[in-house]
């Protein structure tokens, strides 16, 4: 009976993570804090085996492995930044990885070199206040890494109503590659629940932009994907991410009053729409 117990003592921060995480990706499986427990689990549980199968020995590499995500981070914004600079070329938007890698490197010198030059007691308080926040941003991004690849390995048998592609600027008339994958993506899922569903084009024309690029978008639905026109709605006023959702949200609510009970509009897949079954690809 007291082996019994024991386990229950060791295993009992892990199962009460675990149950957490369930309940909480139940109800919503898009909330931040899924992330949090997921990791904060995986952290507890890798923790408790290895105390229990007397695995001590691998506590170090861990350890060495907790102390380089900050270096990994950096690696990671610093790659994705010349990615995405290489595809889109340069402006502030493309910088900004490399800006926040940049600042992250400063960060890590920051409270040494207070040290150092032994800055007044004040200094170093608000020093150790900015490592604080530092290490919340390490572990939420390392969260987030973690579930996000959790989140992509999982089956999905859903089938989505309506496909909401947001815009990302265009060169000239025509979408950019990063632009380009999205709508590969979203045509990718379209395809895989055999091509039910609409599409919507989400996008506004910019003061230095020739055409929409909602419109952007279609033409290239069309004529290089060989889409159907009527599997394809546009929503061209928008200027903001916010805009995107909020008018998209009124095309869908439009669209399922004009015809309450009726069959749906080629392309609508069938059903009205759902919250649950509206997909934005990533």
């Amino acid at each position: 009976m007291s082996v019994f117990w024991e386990l229950v003592a060791v295993y009992s921060p892990s199962v009460v993570l675990g149950a957490l995480f369930l309940v909480s990706f139940h109800r919503e499986p898009r909330q931040f804090r899924n992330a949090i427990w997921l990791l904060l689990f995986v952290m507890t549980l890798s923790a408790t085996l290895l105390m229990r199968f007397a695995q001590e020995w691998m506590v170090l590499p861990l350890l060495v492995v907790v102390a380089l995500t900050p270096l990994t981070v950096i690696v990671f914004l610093s790659v994705n930044a010349l990615v995405v600079i290489r595809h889109e070329g340069v402006s502030l938007a493309t910088l900004l990885p490399a800006l926040l890698a940049l600042a992250l490197s400063a960060y890590l010198v920051f409270y040494p070199v207070l040290f150092v030059l032994h800055a007044p007691r004040w200094l170093l308080g608000v020093g150790a206040l900015i490592v604080c926040e530092g290490l919340w941003f390490f572990f939420t991004f390392a969260a987030l890494l973690l579930y996000s690849w959790f989140y992509r390995i999982l089956p999905r048998k859903r089938r989505y109503d309506y496909i909401i592609v947001h815009g990302a600027g265009l060169n000239a008339d025509r979408p950019t590659p990063l632009l380009k994958g999205r709508l590969d993506k979203a045509v990718q899922l379209w395809n895989r629940q055999g091509r039910r569903g609409t599409i919507i084009v989400s996008g506004g024309q910019g003061a230095d932009e020739v055409v929409s690029e909602a419109q952007a978008m279609r033409d290239y639905l069309v004529k290089d994907l060989g889409m159907a026109c009527d599997s394809i709605m546009m929503e061209d006023r928008s200027t903001t991410t916010y805009e995107n959702l909020r008018n998209c949200k009124r095309i869908i609510d439009a669209r399922s009053v004009a015809a309450p009970g009726s069959a749906p509009a080629p392309g609508s897949g069938g059903v009205h729409p759902d919250p649950a079954r509206i997909h934005i690809p990533e």
